[in-house]
């Protein structure tokens, strides 16, 4: 058996600044377009034509140190510095249907939410966004702990429906204050609905649990007229219709498993998929060559691209181990779409 302390568990991939270029308007417009259903001039980065406004200090130390810390509901996390990333280890509530005598609810007056970062300098180029992670059914993980969250949806779906409700009224009031302080011009709604291999849940499950308050959440960020990226990690294919036709958030961040193709024919008009890692793993492979990388680069253009898709067609939502080969990669994508899109806008 091998020895578990040599066993290296992969870190996680980093975006990079991207090579700049004589673009023929800003990526944070190219990018709008295609968030408006609208076809792009060049196939956009999701985080080339976004800046990220600073996340708030959920407690002392930041969830973004590389340390141990406690987030503002009190769930204690441990940090990896192997995985690079924290990992909840120390529950706050026993089970879901406890929720209103054991979560403790964070004084938001302790946070000067509506206060922009005094460092924060916006960009006229690029779209202002922030990451909502944790807010349904991630929250519940960390609150209690995976495997009784699982029971809880089967078992409790009243009190996890009752605690969702209660926890997007929590992150509304969090988002307005952030939003006052930043003018987000779009959001990446984070929620965890599946593995590599099948749906942690059944739709029934989804519906009856997270579904509305999901959807009101996404309609409440539409309403304050800043688009929604619906990110959702793992294979959830049978989730897509409810999400595209009742959630209807502007985009879809998918993983690579999921049928992406496939969902952008049938609701692309209206729905605009992003590609993460669209590079695949050849850019995680230090022994990929430059030229496979700008094949792999034409290739995702060559299938979702807006030329051959409705809608605004596929964005990169692109991650690497190295600056260089994400550069590569980019470079080819900016290069290859516009020419690919030239026609469009003839």
């Amino acid at each position: 058996m091998a020895d578990v302390s040599e066993i290296k568990i992969p870190v996680i991939p980093q975006e990079f600044e991207l090579n700049d270029h004589d673009y023929p308007i800003s990526p944070g417009e190219n990018l709008l377009r295609a968030l408006k259903h609208e076809k792009p001039l060049w196939m956009p980065n999701l985080f080339g034509g976004g800046l990220p406004a600073p996340m708030p200090a959920i407690n002392t130390p930041s969830a973004e140190a590389d340390c141990d810390y406690r987030d503002w509901f009190g769930v204690g996390f441990r940090y990896s510095e192997r995985q690079g990333s924290p990992t909840p280890i120390l529950p706050v509530l026993s089970e879901a249907v406890n929720w209103e005598k054991e979560i403790r609810w964070p004084d938001l007056s302790k946070f000067d939410l509506s206060v922009p970062d005094k460092d924060f300098v916006r960009d006229s180029g690029r779209l202002v966004y922030t990451w909502l992670p944790s807010v349904c059914i991630q929250q519940l993980y960390a609150l209690e702990d995976f495997e009784q969250s699982l029971v809880d949806l089967i078992t409790e779906p009243a009190a996890c429906r009752a605690l969702f409700e209660a926890l997007v009224d929590f992150h509304i009031e969090v988002f307005d204050e952030r939003n006052r302080a930043y003018r987000f011009d779009y959001v990446i709604y984070g929620d965890d609905w599946g593995t590599m291999r099948a749906p942690f849940f059944s739709v029934e499950t989804m519906r009856e649990t997270m579904l509305k308050p999901t959807a009101r959440f996404l309609r409440h960020i539409k309403e304050a007229g800043v688009k929604t990226v619906f990110h959702n990690c793992g294979l959830i294919n049978d989730f897509i219709p409810a999400i595209a036709e009742e959630i209807k958030p502007d985009a879809m961040d998918l993983q690579f498993m999921n049928d992406i193709a496939g969902m952008m024919k049938r609701y692309g008009a209206g729905l605009t998929f992003d590609l993460q890692n669209a590079g695949d793993r050849i850019l995680y492979d230090p022994q990929t060559t430059h030229a496979a990388i700008r094949q792999k680069a034409r290739e995702c253009v060559d299938i979702f691209g807006a030329h051959v898709m409705p809608g605004a067609g596929g964005v990169v939502f692109q991650s690497a181990m190295d600056a260089e080969k994400a550069n590569v990669f980019w470079d080819e994508i900016y290069a290859y779409s516009l020419e690919k899109y030239r026609g469009l806008h003839r």
